[in-house]
């Protein structure tokens, strides 16, 4: 199956080389959940923004329910959050 953004692989997003700096801090902590401030960190640091496009990706990638993500990325004032 391929979506607009990504190929779907097992029900997991591949690897996408535009969030390769992303994909090195999830590495770091082998996709598990207690990494994901790190990994929004990371995302905000490298580009501007967390994007829900991002978010969709992450949740994907750590197998971590959207609201998860999403519930981090609000609940912390670090984070800027991205139109798309």
């Amino acid at each position: 199956m391929i979506t607009t953004a990504t190929r779907v692989v097992d029900n997991r997003r591949a690897e996408l080389p535009q969030y390769s700096i992303i994909e090195q801090v999830m590495r770091q902590f082998d996709y598990q959940e207690y990494g994901l401030v790190d990994v929004l960190m990371a995302a905000e640091k490298a580009y501007g923004c967390v994007s829900r496009e991002l978010m969709m990706y992450v949740s994907d990638r750590m197998n971590v329910p959207l609201c998860r993500v999403y519930g981090a990325a609000t609940l912390h004032d670090l984070f800027a959050l991205g139109a798309t």
